[in-house]
């Protein structure tokens, strides 16, 4: 009968086939070898299918233990067969002699690490709950009770009144107050009212529309304070007068006479006459010429960036003889520092004052820049041609902004006869009107054009006021 009789003895194992079969003893582990290199990593194989689990065999006989026989040698290792179901435990044997240690058994390789599975994906967000009911607001409370007025106080007493205190001394009489400006509209000249004895009232006097302050004393017209000469600058250009011949100049040179210089007695007859003046007469050739002009051109008309400018004032008339028949004038500021020539007054270039031509009856203004200009006529209350009677006033005020204002003032037995004032159009600078660089001298002549009568203009004064020296 067959048998398997297992005994383990310090780790030894025997195993007998069969009766009187060679025992194959099993000897305990061998040391640990040294760890071989690691092979390279092998395929992983497929999953094999599980197999089915055979049933259990019956429980054998335990044998009698034999004799141990000879220790073996180390016999190959059986494949391992189907685990069979576990017997009775027989009786313990004898513990065997311990067989020699076994060779140790290489390592075997390391199986591959399994791949790392995939994240599975993320549950969908949950849906946000609804608000809950807002509740019911709280009863409003009722309001307090109004509090009650408080009574009015009663009144104060009145108290005393004070004795009445001492009159004061007698005050001095206090300086009387000069008469005030009455306003008047921007442009428009302010006559103060008649001072009394020892004052004087003020007020606004315009000169060929330049703003100056006017002087009223209780016995005197309104007349222009003089500018402070030590901020101005005034060339004067006149005479002694009453028979003299002697041109007096004063801050300017002396200007260059045409014609024969003739004392003027003064006489009460008109303002004309009156006036300390001298007499320019001209020869009776015809195409003479009688007058003064400054050979210096030093005038400029004013700018915004060059704040120059100046104000010109001319006083004369005409005194000829006899009447000349188509007789030029021309009084006021050229740009030519040569003797006039017999030319009519409206051709001229860089020119402005007041004449007129051989066929005019009424004064004209002229105004020119590179070229001459339209005249412009001063009307029938300013004649030409009267002989020793009337006396002309020409005022121009170049302001410095480059404006060119006018006055003419007409003076006759009666006093101021007629008077005009304005602006020159000036709408292309340089060609209506001087440019502001170039400079302008006095001139003043009459001229007996073709007839062969001497003329003669009188002149009582230039001046030139300017404020930039």
């Amino acid at each position: 009968m067959s048998a398997l009789v297992l005994q383990w003895r310090r780790a030894a194992v025997f195993t007998q086939d069969a009766p009187g079969a060679i025992a194959t003893i099993i000897g305990p582990p061998g040391a640990v070898g040294a760890v071989g290199a690691s092979g390279p990593p092998g395929a992983a194989g497929a999953q094999g299918v599980a197999g089915l689990a055979g049933p259990a065999g019956p429980a054998g006989v335990p044998g009698i233990a034999g004799a141990a026989g000879p220790q073996g040698s180390i016999g190959l290792t059986g494949a391992a067969g189907a685990t069979g179901p576990t017997g009775a435990a027989g009786p313990t044997g004898p513990t065997g002699v311990a067989g020699p240690a076994g060779a140790a058994g290489s390592v075997g390789p390391i199986g591959l690490t399994g791949a790392t599975g995939a994240t599975g994906p993320m549950g969908a967000t949950g849906l946000t709950g609804a608000a809950g009911a807002t509740g019911p607001a709280g009863a409003t409370g009722a309001p307090g009770a109004t509090g009650s007025t408080g009574a009015i106080g009663a009144t104060g007493a009145t108290g005393a009144t004070g004795a009445a205190g001492a009159a004061g001394p007698q005050g001095v009489a206090g300086v009387a107050g000069v008469a005030g400006v009455v306003g008047a509209a921007a442009g428009t000249a302010i006559a103060p009212s008649a001072p009394s004895a020892g004052a004087v009232s003020y007020g606004l006097k315009l000169v060929a529309k330049r703003e100056m302050l006017g002087i009223q004393g209780s016995a005197a017209a309104l007349v222009a304070a003089q500018p402070h000469i030590g901020a101005s600058r005034i060339a004067v250009w006149s005479t002694g007068g009453n028979g003299s011949v002697t041109a007096l100049a004063s801050d300017v040179s002396a200007m260059t006479s045409v014609g024969t210089l003739t004392g003027r007695t003064i006489a009460v007859t008109n303002p004309l006459l009156r006036a300390r003046r001298i007499g320019f007469v001209s020869a009776a050739t015809a195409g003479s010429l009688a007058g003064q002009y400054y050979a210096n051109a030093a005038w400029l008309i004013g700018t915004s960036v060059n704040p120059s400018g100046f104000l010109a004032t001319f006083v004369f008339g005409c005194s000829d003889a006899a009447t000349v028949a188509g007789a030029r004038q021309f009084v006021g500021m050229y740009n030519g520092t040569g003797a006039p020539t017999n030319v009519e007054p409206a051709t001229l270039a860089n020119a402005i004052g007041v004449g007129h031509g051989a066929a005019d009856t009424n004064l004209k203004l002229y105004c020119a820049g590179s070229a001459a200009q339209t005249a412009v006529d001063l009307g029938a209350s300013f004649p030409a041609n009267t002989l020793n009677a009337d006396q002309y006033r020409f005022i121009l005020w170049a302001d410095y902004k480059g404006g060119l204002n006018w006055q003419v003032d007409r003076f006759t037995s009666a006093g101021l006869a007629a008077t005009t004032s304005g602006v020159f159009a000036n709408a292309t600078p340089g060609t209506t009107a001087p440019a502001a660089a170039t400079a302008l001298a006095p001139r003043l002549w009459r001229s007996n054009n073709t007839t062969a009568l001497a003329v003669a203009l009188d002149i009582a004064v230039v001046s030139i006021l300017t404020d930039d020296y």
